[in-house]
């Protein structure tokens, strides 16, 4: 048996059921606990206020902060190690024509500004020192646009596979 890395590395991945399960499950976990907090958190805090508002208040400040620090202390080499990765396999999918790398350029561009939408956030949460109902509705606010940059690139994604499947591959 001969080893076809051309072959493996060109697999059908918009048509493939896994690929479509990475990006469900992807977007569904990058949208589901968003600076170390959940929905349900926030659902709590709103209802109960005392102990559970100060626990989501503490735990969306340190995670903020913690994410904040990050980006001034490595954001530099991080944004150009990970530029230089989407730069890579967006020339392998897009020049070379590798399926594959076209299907996680498109993954890996939308969890991209999906950070990006978080780091607006949590940059946001510390220099405004955001705390209580007005926490909350921020983070509300936060998690439907990062979900909403999650529908988005799931139907880029889709609109770009029926293309991809019709018109490329002539199906």
């Amino acid at each position: 048996m001969d080893f076809d890395l051309v072959r493996l590395l060109n697999s059908d991945s918009f048509d493939s059921f896994w690929y479509w399960s990475i990006i469900a499950v992807t977007w569904s976990r990058a949208t589901h606990f968003l600076l170390g907090a959940g929905m349900h958190d926030v659902r709590d805090a709103l209802r109960n206020g005392g102990g559970d508002m100060d626990d989501l208040e503490m735990l969306i400040h340190i995670n903020a902060r913690k994410f904040t620090n990050a980006v001034e202390r490595y954001g530099v080499v991080l944004s150009a190690i990970v530029m230089f990765f989407i730069a890579t396999i967006a020339t392998l999918g897009f020049k070379f024509e590798i399926e594959l790398m076209q299907a996680c350029t498109l993954l890996f561009v939308g969890l991209l500004c999906g950070s990006l939408v978080s780091l607006r956030f949590a940059q946001r949460v510390v220099d405004q020192k955001l705390r209580g109902k007005a926490l909350c509705k921020a983070f509300n606010k936060y998690r439907t646009i990062k979900q909403f940059v999650g529908m988005g690139f799931i139907f880029l994604t889709s609109f770009y596979a029926a293309f991809y499947i019709v018109i490329v591959r002539g199906i």
